[in-house]
């Protein structure tokens, strides 16, 4: 009957609620071409990646080699993404005591015990000294309350989800900061432009100054023309130093993203031409946002509040505590263990409330309370993640339209300026002609730069939007309805590289201006909208793309660990995921070139999260190996430090050398100034 009744209160399947979903985007249509001629593709496309496999690193679409740098930084040393992974520890370490407390509990009671007088208070005749008794006891005492109705088990379930939303937390904490960072790096290239188009235009309009002085001079002009002129190259000028506090503000912002300080940080004056604009084509289905990190956490934190009902509806029903005690007690310690001083005790105590003013009941009806409005927010945010993908489609195709009229219009800007520089230089117009196509000029230029940033912006919003800088992920643990079975081979659509060869030369605008003469490009219409005719998304970018080679250096065996004797380490502070590993090795390459060269990396795994044998989330240590003496592991370090990176030298000892496993190793810390390992011990066990 207890069985019975355990399988009545714990259920073996928690569901997530069905989410109806279109198959396709509302404002996937809008990309179906630019009005233009149909890009004309000569040779055959490039083999076509799967989607799930670019959106972790969608940024190498973009083709900007100082971009991967810097995203490789801000993955592996950005603030918040640490502080999210070392929450993965602390909710791992959570789960392990809740799975401890369905275990029993043993204890080993040692008691001395002396008190006077012996026949209780008011025993001691009058004039006598009171007597004392002393007692010994040792004993070992279980305690244990088995899961009749399921409630450890309900409470374990609810623990291990909670463990996986913190995955998923950490994972958009990520695929936020990538977002921020891209977005922050766009701005800061586009201030760069407007700084050159600044001072560019000054140059310009000062030579202008310079034509009015020298017919002031003679007659041909007047002063109020050459005050005009003046206030013109001074207004230009007045804007350079607006650009560079807004550029500073930038490069501080994303010095703080990538986890350093300003001064040892540094970027280069490159402008938006240095990243490729990849087109989007229709296609993406809007089941895709299921895989979002954001959307998973909710999922996670709704099926634990599922599990928490189970808990409550386990918790009205009668609790069985098992107590159990065996040991020796005896008023002499000598006579302790002898066999007569044998004691022991077993209590079996089932206690059934009757009543606690409905407490336990509205327990339940909370739990599902919490369970109906996690529901909802589940809901909500699968609309705003729909409602954001649309937005940022929306965003690209106008930005798009607009970035193409804005070129036409500089263009037609440029032009009107130059022709009333020759005409004001033949007396054909008024001076104030020249001085309004010049601001007009001006102005389109600057709105040209501020169109582009957006398109970029709006391209970055999507990629996010769709949960572009995080992997796919698998399935959440459990039977039960999911919405999706995330599997890796899944295909979501398809990034085709294509060659592209520029349309009709009606189609092109060009840059003729001197100001953006280092800044020429050519603006090519996407082609028709539609699938594939393998029902893939289509993305068109340069040929010269080139996806990031695979990392080398990185040992992840452990196999060091067996290597007998000792060994010096520079350990990188911090716990990394397994998805920055490769991105701090490959920052610490960049940044310290001579001082990585022939060295390896050798992560050690904390923790881990896995169902099914398929690994969700995992996080390490971080070790530089092979270093030959401990001179050498403080001087690494020292470089390290000297550029805000922080690190601490140990040694490896391996205590235990049988077997093909390590049993016992230490890791310990050097203290710099003894040069021994004497300020700290870590106890590992892979």
């Amino acid at each position: 009957m207890l069985l019975l009744s355990a399988c009545a209160v714990k259920r073996q399947e928690y569901h997530v609620p069905q989410v109806d979903l279109p198959k396709k985007f509302l404002k996937a249509q809008i990309l179906t071409g630019t009005g233009g001629a149909p890009l004309d593709i000569k040779s055959p496309p490039l083999p076509a990646t799967n989607l799930t496999d670019i959106l972790g690193e969608w940024w190498l679409l973009l083709g900007s080699p100082e971009l991967n740098a810097l995203m490789d930084r801000a993955l592996a040393n950005n603030p918040d993404i640490r502080i999210a992974t070392l929450r993965l520890a602390q909710l791992q370490a959570r789960m392990d005591i809740t799975r401890a407390g369905a275990l029993p509990e043993i204890n080993a009671p040692m008691q001395f015990r002396s008190e006077a007088p012996t026949g209780g208070i008011g025993s001691t005749a009058a004039g006598s000294s009171p007597a004392s008794q002393r007692t010994f006891q040792a004993s070992l005492r279980a305690d244990w309350r088995p899961d009749l109705w399921g409630e450890f088990a309900a409470q374990l379930d609810a623990s291990k989800l909670l463990l996986w939303r913190a995955t998923f937390q950490r994972d958009d904490v990520q695929r936020t900061v990538a977002a921020n960072v891209i977005s922050a790096y766009f701005e800061f290239l586009s201030l760069n432009d407007r700084l050159r188009i600044a001072r560019d235009t000054d140059v310009a309009v000062s030579e202008m100054l310079s034509a009015v002085a020298a017919r002031l001079e003679v007659g041909d002009a007047t002063i109020i023309e050459y005050e005009q002129q003046k206030a013109a190259v001074y207004q230009v000028r007045a804007t350079v130093p607006v650009l560079q506090q807004q550029r500073e503000l930038v490069f501080n912002r994303l010095s703080s993203l990538v986890g350093t300080i300003p001064s040892s940080f540094q970027l280069s004056d490159k402008g938006l031409n240095s990243i490729r604009f990849p087109e989007v084509l229709p296609g993406v289905p809007s089941a895709l946002l299921l895989r979002r990190p954001d959307i998973r956490a909710v999922e996670a934190q709704l099926l634990a509040a599922d599990a928490d009902i189970d808990t409550a509806r386990a918790r009205v029903l009668p609790a069985l505590d098992l107590t159990s005690s065996v040991g020796f007690g005896s008023r002499a310690l000598s006579e302790l263990l002898s066999p007569q001083n044998l004691a022991w005790n077993f209590i079996a105590n089932l206690s059934a409330n009757l009543f606690d003013g409905g407490k336990r009941s509205k327990e339940i009806e909370f739990a599902r309370a919490v369970h109906e409005e996690l529901v909802e927010t589940y809901v909500r945010v699968i609309h705003d993640a729909v409602r954001g993908v649309d937005d940022s489609l929306t965003s690209i195709k106008m930005m798009e339209n607009r970035l193409r009229l804005q070129r036409i219009s500089v263009d037609a800007a440029y032009r009107a300026w130059t022709y009333s520089q020759e005409a004001y230089r033949a007396g054909a117009v008024d001076y104030l002609v020249v001085l309004d196509s010049e601001r007009t000029y001006t102005r389109n230029l600057d709105d040209w730069v501020g169109a582009r940033l957006q398109r970029l912006q709006g391209l970055t919003s999507l990629f996010s939007a769709l949960g572009g800088g995080v992997g796919p992920g698998i399935a959440s643990p459990g039977d039960g309805q999911r919405p999706l079975a995330l599997k890796l081979d899944t295909d979501y659509g398809a990034l085709t590289q294509t060659q592209q060869v520029s349309p009709e030369p009606a189609q092109q605008v060009v840059s003729t201006d001197p100001i953006e003469s280092n800044a020429t490009e050519t603006v090519i219409d996407a082609s028709p909208a539609g699938l594939s005719e393998t029902g893939q998304i289509a993305l068109a970018m340069s040929p010269s793309l080139t996806l990031r080679e695979p990392v080398t250096g990185i040992d992840w065996t452990e196999t060091r660990w067996l290597e007998p004797g000792t060994h010096w380490l520079v350990e990188i502070s911090g716990l990394y995921e397994r998805a920055s590993v490769a991105p701090a090795w490959r920052d610490l390459r960049e940044r310290f070139p001579e001082q990585f060269k022939n060295r390896v990396m050798t992560p050690h795994r904390q923790g881990l999260v896995s169902y099914a044998l398929n690994e969700r989330a995992s996080w390490y240590r971080l070790y530089i190996a092979d270093l030959e003496q401990v001179d050498a592991a403080h001087q690494l370090c020292a470089d390290l430090r000297s550029a805000q990176q922080r690190c601490r030298v140990m040694v490896f000892r391996q205590t235990d050398e049988r077997g093909d496993r390590v049993k016992n190793a230490t890791f310990e810390e050097v203290d710099p100034l003894l040069g021994t390992a004497e300020t700290s011990r870590r106890v590992m066990t892979p």
